[in-house]
């Protein structure tokens, strides 16, 4: 499963074919979309009104939130698509077809095929700009790529052992999970900031929370296969709180101003009140959690 959440509305892809749009505050399902033919395995909102979702049938599509329809499908990888970053008006989508592809999402055109990896493309990212993308792949390696060239600029060793399952960037940081293991790189040298260790099987997923007038507050967002949430203190890393209300392994979570989202193997999703600005100084920050089924 797959997470998503955007100011009140949350998005759940499953290996059910189906995605699950949510009201947060209700806790109710406004939508169920269905179109996909295998499972989804990435999602992310495209404006207020639109959902981009791509899926183990190897397809891409872009769904309207209101009417609960696919309004294009954009087909192009031979291979499931495990991952997709949307910024202004590029998409990035990745795939295990060893390839990533940069799409113009306002026209629904291709217009770069990233080629060079020797795995599997698990994971995608784009600066602000749109004008470099970061793909990391089961090849071991994050690669750097101008978006209006295709043109591959530098690779990041990033493990030695372990495919590249999810990266995230942010005001020049990037964050890798691989393996059991965090890391924390410039985004800019491409020179090892910080290694976070303490998860006790292969991570999932991992976010950014920086907030340039408020360091110390800034945080990385972690979940794996432990079962477990962590999220961690960027400037000492050391973990902050640990959160282990799942039965079965997680494989996503997300998180906005308001509150973590995680999605577990057994189908379902929780949801904790969450407030950056103040997670270091209360130990009730996480205070509750609501299972959806």
């Amino acid at each position: 499963m797959c997470v998503k959440v955007s100011g009140n509305t949350m998005a759940t892809g499953s290996s059910d074919r189906t995605i699950r749009i949510w009201d947060v505050e209700s806790m109710k399902c406004t939508k169920t979309l269905i179109g996909h033919q295998r499972g989804v395995w990435c999602l992310t909102f495209y404006g207020l009104n639109l959902l981009i979702s791509g899926s183990h049938d190897h397809s891409i599509k872009i769904w309207n939130l209101q009417s609960g329809t696919c309004e294009r499908t954009l087909n192009y990888h031979n291979a499931p698509v495990w991952s997709l970053v949307q910024k202004r008006d590029v998409l990035i989508s990745g795939s295990h077809d060893k390839t990533a592809v940069v799409w113009n999402i306002r026209h629904c055109t291709l217009k770069q095929q990233l080629c060079g990896h020797a795995g599997a493309v698990f994971t995608v990212d784009l600066d602000e700009k749109a004008k470099l993308a970061y793909t990391g792949s089961g090849d071991k390696t994050i690669r750097q790529w101008e978006v209006h060239s295709g043109r591959c600029i530098r690779i990041i060793k990033a493990s030695k052992t372990d495919p590249v399952l999810s990266i995230h960037l942010q005001q020049g940081y990037l964050v890798c999970a691989a393996g059991m293991v965090i890391s924390l790189w410039s985004a800019n040298s491409a020179k090892k900031i910080k290694q976070f260790l303490g998860h006790e099987n292969r991570v999932e997923s991992v976010q950014l929370r920086v907030y340039e007038d408020d360091y110390k507050h800034n945080i990385i967002l972690s979940c794996s296969k432990d079962r477990k949430i962590k999220y961690w203190n960027i400037k000492s890393g050391r973990c902050i709180r640990t959160l282990s209300a799942n039965t079965d392994p997680l494989n996503c979570a997300h998180c906005n101003d308001m509150i973590i989202a995680s999605t577990s193997t057994d189908g379902a999703v929780k949801i904790w009140d969450f407030n950056p600005h103040a997670l270091l100084f209360s130990t009730s920050t996480f205070h509750n959690y609501h299972q959806i089924l």
